[in-house]
């Protein structure tokens, strides 16, 4: 299926500022899609692979950059590294090579960004854009996007505990502030919202949530009486991890991938 985006939103990503701008812009250029001329900002168009001509010549527009990451444990999930740490974190995009920046900065893409964070200790399914509005919306509490975990527990788990851990988490249950003395910071308390626990074994499971509060699974769990040991995400909304994607290993989404999230 083709991921469709506004004329509009795909211009204003790229520099045009204001509606007014834009329009004025499709008034006085011939902006071409497959030979048809557009003149609406509404107008959607798959960058993937329409043919866009401005003024009779090939425009430089590009789709925005998309990727599946299997993200690799000790790997932080920032752009930057906080001068405040006494240790030199590696960041995710180290796994990433060089010549994707480049190209994100010269097709004036945006910046490389993960779509929400995974903590250090935690690997599994990342999302990587240069599309804010993209990423946005994933993330949103509005949105629920479902994120499936899968967890290694401390503490192996009777029959009896399973049952009241996945009763608890059918139906919310509050979770206590907390307070981190490293860059993490305050975590305050909240009340979670229902989510899916599955047991595979006494002290393997999955768990799907549709929020993304700080260290949730963990806290979580915590708050359950017992403590994670091992910590992968394995899929958000529609999308799953490939699995030939090892730690660290990367590739493009495909447009159905990119739209299962999404959907």
């Amino acid at each position: 299926m083709p991921f469709l985006e506004r004329t509009d939103v795909i211009l204003a990503r790229r520099g045009f500022s204001t509606n007014k701008k834009i329009r004025r812009f499709l008034q006085r250029n011939v902006f071409e899609v497959n030979g048809q001329r557009i003149l609406s900002g509404g107008t959607r168009i798959n960058l993937f692979e329409d043919t866009i001509n401005i003024n009779g010549s090939p425009s430089d527009l590009q789709p925005d950059i998309y990727i599946m990451m299997n993200k690799k444990s000790g790997r932080i999930c920032s752009n930057y590294k906080d001068p405040n740490l006494k240790t030199d974190p590696t960041l995710v995009f180290q796994d990433l090579p060089q010549s994707l920046k480049e190209e994100a900065d010269k097709y004036k893409l945006g910046t490389l960004h993960t779509v929400g964070r995974l903590d250090s200790d935690t690997e599994g399914l990342l999302i990587i854009t240069t599309n804010g509005d993209y990423s946005h919306r994933i993330t949103i509490p509005e949105f629920h996007c479902d994120k499936n975990y899968y967890i290694k527990l401390q503490k192996e788990c009777s029959p009896l505990q399973q049952e009241d851990y996945i009763k608890k988490c059918s139906q919310g249950f509050f979770i206590e502030a907390e307070h981190n003395y490293t860059s993490a910071g305050y975590k305050p308390a909240f009340t979670c919202k229902p989510s899916q626990l599955t047991f595979f074994s006494p002290d393997e499971c999955s768990l799907t949530i549709s929020e993304g509060k700080f260290h949730q699974v963990k806290r979580m769990i915590k708050t359950l009486g017992n403590q994670v040991t091992y910590l992968k995400r394995t899929s958000m909304g529609n999308l799953h991890l490939d699995p030939s994607l090892l730690p660290g290993h990367w590739r493009p989404m495909t447009q159905d991938e990119i739209l299962s999230v999404i959907k």
